[in-house]
């Protein structure tokens, strides 16, 4: 009886600290939190994560004094409480390789794009679990906690400036896409789909540089209006370009035709027939 009475106790004790330090947390947005030294850049996110825990730890403690014995049955609940889990795991993930990996400059758009995103996928999380609870304890957290959750949010989905930031990090055939690609099977030139893409992707890419000289002479009225591409001879006998230049512009442009251009099948092929003396297409 003294070991369970002091169990229950220290249980006791750590519900309302946790409750004390998620109120704590949540009103000053982490400030106060103890940080590594880790880059100036994502030092709010730390703070987040250290937030989302606390919550996270206060709401666990919850679960098994509300719910007790029969959260094993509640799968939906548990299901929002891996969620939870899962992306503060994701985020900590994408913190813990911008350290290792040096800090990248380059790498502080997906940084930013991932952890914003997963840290609102966790408040998405504690809304569904804030759903699940029943009673009065589920009407004070649907009505309260939720309502805080909405006021004061861990973050926001991420905007289009920045999903475009993002993306414009692997737009461009580099050592930065080289660095985010390391380790993945990439197929020959030649593979139909994802082989050729890539393909046309690295020659668009290289040619870029000269694209922008004809796109110059085109905006001073030396070159017609049209695609850059498709006036790389023409620029080369205006000397705009070298002719070693426009041969690679054509080979992008090829590429990139080769790459999106569909099947193509005979009447035979797509019909599975032949054709007869008569010149009429008969079923084998």
């Amino acid at each position: 009886m003294p070991m369970f009475r002091h169990n229950l106790l220290a249980w006791m004790w750590q519900f309302v600290v946790g409750l004390i330090r998620t109120l704590f947390l949540g009103l000053t947005r982490g400030a106060f939190v103890g940080l590594p030294d880790v880059a100036p850049e994502t030092r709010t996110y730390y703070r987040r994560i250290a937030w989302a825990g606390a919550r996270f730890g206060f709401l666990t403690n919850m679960a098994m004094f509300a719910i007790g014995g029969n959260l094993k049955a509640r799968g939906k609940l548990t299901g929002r409480y891996a969620d939870a889990l899962a992306w503060m795991l994701m985020g900590t993930a994408t913190l813990r390789r911008f350290e290792a990996e040096g800090r990248r400059a380059e790498d502080l758009p997906l940084v930013d794009y991932a952890l914003t995103h997963a840290l609102s996928e966790a408040q998405a999380a504690f809304v569904g679990i804030y759903a699940n609870f029943d009673g009065v304890i589920g009407s004070i957290l649907r009505f309260f906690a939720t309502m805080l959750l909405r006021v004061n949010p861990l973050a926001t989905p991420p905007t289009d400036e920045m999903s475009h930031a993002a993306a414009q990090t692997i737009q461009t055939y580099n050592s930065q896409y080289a660095h985010l690609t390391e380790g993945i099977y990439k197929p020959s030139n030649e593979t139909p789909g994802l082989g050729r893409l890539l393909h046309a992707f690295r020659l668009t890419s290289e040619v870029a540089p000269i694209l922008a000289k004809i796109q110059a002479a085109q905006k001073l009225k030396k070159l017609p209006r049209g695609l850059a591409e498709e006036l790389a001879a023409r620029a080369a006998e205006q000397k705009i370009i070298t002719h070693d230049e426009a041969i690679q512009v054509e080979q992008a442009l090829a590429a990139r035709l080769n790459a999106i251009e569909v099947d193509v099948f005979t009447p035979e092929q797509y019909y599975n027939q032949s054709k007869g003396a008569d010149g009429i297409y008969t079923g084998k």
